[in-house]
């Protein structure tokens, strides 16, 4: 009887770490020798682009990946830049067999005539896996430059 127990106590440590080694497959995190995190404004000053490299997604096979920056439009001149929140998302970005995914977002508020486009001074990207809410990575303000 007692040796039944301790039978059944081991199978049910080993389910549960089974269990377990599926949630420490993903580690996203950037890649250092790749292409690092960033967000630049084109030189017409309308349209942020982010984007860079992520590594350690694991069994993640698509990713979605969220812009989040203070963008609207402003009268010519700059007199008034009403505050505003812009958010993109680029949707279904494929991960490599080694967990990898580079990707690239732009962000461009559509304007008026008569008024042209400003941002603010930082970004941030947050990582789903595709199709869910499930974060996966987000990253810190990103200065764009």
């Amino acid at each position: 009887m007692l040796r039944r127990i301790g039978i059944i106590a081991v199978l049910g440590l080993i389910v549960a770490a089974l269990t377990a080694v599926p949630a420490l497959a993903a580690n996203p995190h950037t890649v250092p020798s790749g292409e690092p995190l960033t967000c630049t404004l084109n030189q017409q000053g309308d349209i942020v682009t982010c984007g860079g490299e992520l590594a350690g997604l694991g069994n993640v096979d698509f990713i979605d990946v969220a812009l989040d920056l203070d963008a609207g439009c402003a009268t010519r001149g700059n007199e008034n830049e009403p505050p505003g929140h812009f958010q993109v998302v680029a949707e279904d970005i494929p991960v490599d067999q080694s967990g990898r995914a580079t990707f690239s977002v732009e962000a461009a508020p559509d304007c008026p005539g008569g008024l042209n486009e400003v941002f603010g001074e930082t970004a941030t990207i947050t990582v789903f896996e595709a199709g869910t809410t499930n974060v996966l990575f987000t990253s810190g303000p990103i200065t764009i430059t």
